[in-house]
């Protein structure tokens, strides 16, 4: 039970699977496990279900989905994905391809949204040095503590460090133009507690407790306040006069949010979020050097377009560049 008197009930198979989850509305989902205690169905309580298929090596191969959309999952000898491949019926909706070099690093990717076919490129250190596609040309520079200083693609991002490798400073620019010039701060602790952008004139602020949780967020006229139970875990999240309280799954590991107010949501294979509600996500973001990000019904775009879930409540991310 919360500290706002919502309880979340578990039920468990003989091997200690988790088969029943009863969330504080009542609403109930069931999961199911083939011999080698894999996941192999996930029910909600619409009577919604997903389906599980694995490899010998337990490598994910497919995923159905109650609306009809099949996922499937090809790997090589290592086990490294080569492809996802998603069908409606018996209709493409898209094919996502990946091949890696010798040194086992993503060198291609096929990415049918984007419509781009990306090449990637390594310097002698393993560091990703540069991304080519017929969008243009991105390029990654290091300094000599092996950071991260530039990004330049179309406009060139040039960011700085502080001795415990905090990220102090970020200056975009198009050209001749300057058009972001973030500077960040931190205390003691090394939690960021200040940015601010000369060019757009806004600034953000972060307060923490003796914890180290963020505890509140200020940026122009918003603002928004944090409440953790013993756990650690975020209990509320207060905007205005408006409180959300949250309940976690904390019976696989890594807890999982699974009711926002009135939002419930439903996960599958690694926790990754299949359903919130009556709406259902099977959408697929794919990084350089990933695997596969699926999308996360209550997350935020952060860094580079990856979805943040919303088990990710350590600070609000701002998307940098």
């Amino acid at each position: 039970m919360n500290g706002a008197g919502q309880t979340v009930k578990y039920g468990y198979d003989l091997g200690g699977n988790l088969t029943g989850l009863t969330y504080p509305n009542g609403s109930q989902v069931t999961r199911a496990y083939d011999a080698a205690d894999r996941l192999q169905k996930v029910t909600d309580w619409l009577s919604h279900s997903t389906t599980f298929g694995y490899d010998p090596n337990s490598n994910l191969t497919s995923e159905a989905y109650p609306n009809g959309t099949t996922a499937t999952f090809r790997y090589d000898n290592a086990d490294n994905l080569t492809q996802i491949h998603d069908l409606k019926g018996s209709s493409t909706l898209w094919t996502f391809g990946y091949s890696r070099d010798a040194d086992n690093q993503l060198q291609t990717n096929t990415d049918p949204i984007e419509v781009k076919n990306h090449t990637y490129s390594y310097d002698a250190l393993n560091r990703l040095s540069g991304d080519g596609s017929a969008g243009g040309n991105t390029t990654f520079g290091y300094d000599a503590a092996d950071r991260l200083k530039t990004i330049t693609a179309n406009t060139t991002s040039t960011l700085g460090y502080d001795n415990a490798d905090e990220l102090t400073s970020l200056v975009k620019q198009h050209g001749t133009s300057t058009t972001q010039n973030l500077t960040l701060s931190y205390n003691a602790d090394g939690d960021r507690t200040r940015q601010s952008d000369s060019v757009s004139k806004t600034s953000s602020t972060f307060g923490y407790n003796q914890d180290d949780q963020l505890i509140s967020y200020a940026k122009g006229s918003s603002g928004w306040t944090y409440k953790y139970d013993g756990d650690g875990l975020r209990a509320s999240k207060t905007a205005g006069t408006a409180t959300t309280d949250e309940t976690w799954d904390v019976a696989e590991g890594l807890p999982l949010l699974v009711q926002d107010a009135s939002t419930s949501y439903v996960t599958g294979v690694g926790g990754v979020p299949l359903a919130a509600d009556r709406r259902r996500f099977h959408g697929v973001l794919l990084l350089p050097g990933s695997a596969r990000e699926h999308a996360c019904p209550a997350g935020r775009l952060g860094e580079h377009g990856r979805h943040i879930c919303a088990q990710s409540v350590r600070e609000p991310l701002e998307q940098y560049w």
